[in-house]
């Protein structure tokens, strides 16, 4: 079984892309904690939070489509390298302005509005170049890889950034992150990908482009049952994010290294996920519904038990072990749901709708983001987070149920 993830890894175009993601893996842990806990103590506010989060999700439902036509007709090498460039420079400049000034909370919403859509152009490019570097039987194996060096190194950049949070104040770990997407952007000229058979962009090819990805959606009932469940899960599962550092400040009372070890257990649970997903071949729509049932479980559990010991002695103890086991297990789910899911995107879709259609994807799926996180932080703001969580988990759980008379099941 190993062999499949060293065979991967000896394509040597992969294996650049690989090394580039680790990079940036490990400066976007630093960020997972620095940004939302900065802006926590700076306005401490729920509501601020949740608009944090929000704003990065906001740019991909107007965006990501028109970022899906580039990356079919433009250069995916170049999309990627600027793309880089462009958040190192979007995270360069929190620090810069917090110490330099002038600084409030609107460097933080922008920069967090920037950084995604960048991430509008990456990711789909991305995407789209992986089934260019491997072959079709190393797919899985090659997402499972990325998926699991990515939870590895946020892992670890996660740890460094609850720690260099105490030893250095809140901003500094984004000089690394900064420096991440740089060295990033340089490992990626050494990719050497297929150019596109297309390269002009007039607003004409590109509604013409837009409507023939829609148009391949439409008429597959898989992507149209992806499509569907994947709304629902999202607007149940995506406040989880806010919940975190709610948790570690207002329930747990650990601080800001509380919340690493939180997303790290979120981390190191996804990195055994990948693991079992990357070393043997199985049903991937099945494999979905399970990680989607992982996570609805996990999340209901986490305020049942906490509600369940409150009056006990020594709770904090047990309440921080259970919600760590609760967190890693929601890790494995998350990798069961979005590593087959890739692969059953890049093996279904052509090429010339690769791009297209994983833009597509991704912005009709971005659009409860925003939502659930701001009803989330008003909700958590006037009822406790753990009520939140209740009802995260009930209705990601009615959304694993419900997929298993969908399409997805047989795929």
């Amino acid at each position: 079984m190993e062999n499949r993830f060293i065979r991967a890894l000896q394509i040597r175009n992969f294996a650049f892309l690989w090394c580039a993601q680790l990079l940036s893996s490990i400066g976007d842990g630093l960020r997972q904690i620095a940004l939302p806990w900065l802006t926590l103590r700076y306005t401490e506010s729920a509501i601020s939070t949740g608009i944090t989060f929000a704003l990065g999700f906001l740019p991909y439902v107007a965006l990501a489509p028109f970022a899906g036509v580039f990356t079919d007709r433009w250069n995916r090498k170049k999309i990627l390298i600027l793309s880089d460039l462009g958040r190192s420079a979007a995270v360069l400049v929190i620090p810069i302005l917090y110490v330099y000034g002038p600084f409030s909370i609107w460097v933080i919403y922008l920069s967090s509005f920037l950084l995604s859509v960048f991430e509008i152009f990456f990711t789909p490019a991305r995407e789209a170049s992986i089934p260019n570097a491997v072959p079709d039987e190393l797919l899985d194996t090659a997402n499972a890889l990325d998926s699991m060096s990515q939870s590895v190194t946020r892992l670890m950049g996660i740890l460094m950034g609850g720690t260099l949070i105490l030893w250095l104040g809140t901003t500094r770990p984004l000089y690394i992150d900064s420096a991440s997407f740089f060295v990033s952007a340089l490992l990626i000229t050494a990719v050497v990908l297929p150019r596109s058979g297309k390269s002009e962009v007039h607003v004409k090819t590109i509604l013409r482009d837009l409507r023939e990805g829609w148009g391949y959606i439409v008429g597959s009932p898989l992507l149209l049952s992806i499509l569907g469940i994947g709304i629902v899960m999202n607007f149940s599962s995506s406040p989880i994010m806010l919940a975190l550092p709610l948790l570690s400040d207002q329930v747990l009372h650990s601080g800001s290294l509380g919340f690493a070890l939180l997303s790290a257990c979120s981390a190191l649970g996804t990195v055994c996920g990948a693991f079992v997903v990357g070393a043997r071949k199985g049903e991937r729509g099945l494999q979905v519904i399970k990680g989607i049932f992982f996570e609805g479980a996990s999340v209901l559990f986490i305020p049942l038990s906490i509600l369940a010991v409150s009056s006990v002695t020594q709770k904090g103890i047990i309440l921080h072990g259970v919600t760590m086991v609760c967190i890693f297990v929601m890790g494995i789910g998350y990798a069961l749901i979005n590593i087959p899911l890739s692969s059953l995107l890049q093996s279904v879709v052509p090429d010339t709708f690769r791009g297209r259609v994983r833009a597509l994807h991704d912005a009709v799926l971005t659009i409860p983001f925003p939502i659930a996180l701001f009803l989330a932080g008003v909700l958590a703001s006037r009822v406790s987070i753990l009520h939140v969580m209740l009802l995260m988990g009930s209705l990601t759980l009615l959304t694993a149920i419900l997929a298993l008379s969908t399409p997805l099941k047989s795929a």
